[in-house]
């Protein structure tokens, strides 16, 4: 499979995804909320690997959601997701 590179993803800030679902109602855009098997996901991006061994010291940050498409595709959160499932 090829990779996307980072700067042609969404990117969400930290933080703002509280925003981003805000902004999904208000547009009344459908969407679920659910916990999903990380081992369902599907890697979409490009990864930076110094990026996601400085996330694994940062349980905080490994806390906010990662965003997938209704196929699983990682929206926005690889890194995250790449920490969790590389420990």
């Amino acid at each position: 499979m090829s990779y996307h590179e980072r700067e042609n993803m969404p990117q969400i800030a930290t933080g703002d995804t509280n925003h981003l679902l805000k902004r999904l109602d208000r547009d009344k855009i459908k969407y679920n909320k659910e916990n999903v098997s990380a081992g369902r996901c599907i890697q979409m991006q490009r990864l930076n690997m110094s990026k996601v061994e400085n996330l694994k010291s940062t349980q905080s940050k490994l806390d906010a959601p990662i965003l997938v498409s209704k196929e699983y595709k990682i929206i926005d959160g690889h890194h995250r997701w790449t920490a969790i499932v590389t420990g």
